[in-house]
């Protein structure tokens, strides 16, 4: 500050800016623009801040192109971002059969390996040629009963043998199957019986007393299997193509209500070759099917099992809602993949668990906490994210020491 003449003036300000908050956008209108960031770079890197800076200056630019388009319309990313986003990281095609539904990948499978374990479930083993067999039966006996392509079936039925028989079966006459989980409140399988429109309802005498009233015409496949077992077991011609309806799964939605989506073949075997592939499952993998029949990541489970060779170990509900005895049957039924929720990943002891080399999480975030428990020399895990309505997956990323380090 110095003093000329009468007049005070102030020369060479300095001042430091500082908030609460790690990143501060500031800007001021005079007869120039003033844009300003002020950061801390303990939370916020230089390169973020370079990037926000880039699809301001992008902003500014199409303002002053177009002053008349309204701000939803103009752009933010660069040139180089759009290009990486559209191009670079969508470079992720790859060939697949994509002539062909998943249930005809699993009768080539049936051929290639008939003896193989294709389920095992409470000790007892069921092979690739006898549940192509079952299913088989099953399909003409649907077809007798005029049920086939874009005909919508429930099933009801808890986890066994019985409940892949069903899914193969339907497929194979040519229809799409609905799950429909005997856990669920009669009220929730009222509702999703009603609103499917479904044209049939296979399921089990013991579980009559716990489905709600409905008129739905229903196949008891535990007493109706001595007439199943008379129809012929090769494989029924199929009727199905790709864009045929493949299954229907009902999620809660935004407002509790459930709502229907609908699924056809074609993504369900990308999803079948894409996700055994990343997570190389094939013959020899264990494969456990733990999530719930009515949840669209028993997909992931059960097709790309079958369709690979591999074996698929299903369990009683108790059995997978206990730590201690999923963790048993993880370490005796020799796991060597699984998908699983954070939430039971919090609380499953991961020691002692040799065999499991591929661990997949998903449904919901997946903590640094949590995956530093999981993260092990010889075993990958993989966050798996993607919504009910694109084919149950759409992203895999295998987390890293890095990753939990940096906390994301």
């Amino acid at each position: 500050m110095s003093q000329h003449e009468g007049d005070l003036r102030i020369e060479d300000v300095r001042f430091i800016e500082q908030t609460e908050f790690p990143l501060t956008f500031v800007s001021g209108v005079g007869d120039e623009m003033l844009l300003k960031i002020v950061y801390d770079g303990r939370v916020v890197s230089r390169d973020t801040v370079a990037r926000i800076l880039g699809h301001v200056a992008t902003l500014l630019e199409g303002m002053a192109a177009s002053p008349d388009s309204t701000l939803a319309d103009l752009p933010l990313l660069t040139e180089a971002e759009r290009q990486q986003v559209l191009v670079e990281w969508n470079r992720t095609d790859a060939p697949y059969p994509a002539d062909k539904c998943a249930h005809e990948l699993f009768e080539v499978q049936a051929i290639r390996t008939p003896d193989a374990p294709a389920l095992v479930f409470e000790g007892e083993t069921m092979s690739y040629a006898e549940l192509n067999r079952r299913a088989n039966r099953l399909a003409h006996t649907l077809r007798e009963r005029g049920i086939g392509p874009e005909t919508l079936v429930g099933v009801a039925i808890d986890r066994s043998f019985d409940m892949i028989v069903a899914v193969l079966g339907i497929m194979k006459a040519g229809a799409a199957y609905l799950p429909l989980d005997p856990s669920y409140p009669p009220d929730r399988l009222g509702y999703i019986i009603e609103d499917s429109r479904i044209r049939l309802l296979i399921t089990h005498t013991s579980l009559a007393d716990r489905l709600p009233e409905h008129e739905v015409d229903t196949l008891f496949l535990d007493t109706a299997w001595p007439q199943i077992e008379r129809a012929p077991a090769s494989n029924p011609e199929n009727r199905a193509v790709p864009g045929s309806l493949a299954y229907a799964i009902y999620t809660s939605g935004s407002t509790g209500q459930p709502k229907g989506s609908l699924l056809e073949h074609r993504g369900l075997t990308n999803l079948s070759i894409g996700y055994a592939d990343a997570l190389g499952i094939g013959p020899g993998s264990r494969v456990l099917q733990f999530f719930s029949f009515g949840f669209d990541g028993s997909l992931l489970e059960i097709f790309p099992a079958l369709t690979h060779g591999a074996t698929l170990v299903l369990a009683r509900r108790e059995t997978l809602l206990s730590p201690a005895d999923l963790r048993e049957l993880v370490r005796a039924e020799k796991i060597s993949h699984s998908l699983m929720p954070p939430a039971m990943l919090s609380v499953l002891p991961p020691d002692d668990l040799p065999d499991l080399k591929v661990l997949v999480s998903g449904g919901d975030a997946l903590l640094p906490e949590v995956a530093a428990r999981w993260l092990g020399d010889d075993r990958r895990l993989i966050n798996a994210y993607g919504p009910t309505e694109t084919t149950v997956c759409v992203a895999l990323h295998e987390v890293t020491e890095a990753d939990v380090r940096a906390g994301r």
